[in-house]
């Protein structure tokens, strides 16, 4: 018998978000997309080196003593810094909040950058498309209350519903829509349709003009 989804506390914003974000991998696996982790490799790799340049200083300097090493540690010094400030500009420059890179089948791209806004239950995506063999890149924005595809018990505690969420995201984006009609035509293995979202009031949440850039 599979495992009960977590839940989290419906009050908590980051949770919201964050356990939202973590859907949106599995249900596009599902339709066939390949994901990218470019981003995630080059943050990985960017905090790891300046964690080991770390750790090589220290050792050095508790085997060889300061005054030796006095040249290498500042060398350290300035690289060490430089990494967190190219690390910082990555996440703040680069990735801008993007939780999922990917391509379609047919070669596609699909990226999307979620967030919130303080006090307000919902949640963003600035989605970016890119069809094969196009340098065009078609972006705009959708929203919808986390209400659509969360429950909530009376203790306030709830549980991210999948298939409310999928369903607005194959509504808004039309790569994802028209994966999502293919999958259910073939009667191909999707992720689990769990219902509805107890005691939520289903919205179709807002989408912004598109344009191109």
């Amino acid at each position: 018998m599979p495992d009960s989804p977590p839940k989290i506390a419906v009050h908590s914003l980051s949770d919201l978000k964050n356990t939202t974000d973590d859907a949106i991998p599995t249900y596009l696996t599902s339709l066939n997309f390949t994901q990218s982790h470019r981003l995630t490799d080059v943050r990985l790799f960017l905090s790891f080196s300046a964690f080991a340049l770390a750790a090589v200083t220290f050792v050095l300097d508790y085997r060889f003593g300061f005054e030796s090493q006095k040249a290498f540690t500042t060398f350290a010094v300035f690289v060490y810094f430089a990494l967190n400030t190219i690390l910082t500009y990555w996440i703040w420059g680069v990735e801008r909040g993007k939780v999922y890179e990917g391509t379609a089948p047919n070669g596609a791209k699909l990226s999307l950058a979620s967030y919130t806004e303080k006090h307000t239950p919902t949640y963003h995506l600035r989605v970016n498309t890119q069809k094969p063999k196009s340098e065009d890149v078609y972006t705009f924005h959708i929203s919808a209350p986390f209400a659509t595809w969360f429950n909530s018990d009376s203790h306030g505690m709830g549980e991210l519903v999948p298939r409310p969420f999928q369903k607005w995201l194959a509504s808004e984006i039309a790569l994802i829509s028209e994966l999502d009609a293919a999958a259910k035509a073939k009667g191909g293995e999707k992720v689990e349709d769990l219902g509805s979202a107890t005691g939520a009031t289903p919205s179709q949440g807002t989408r912004a003009k598109s344009r191109k850039k």
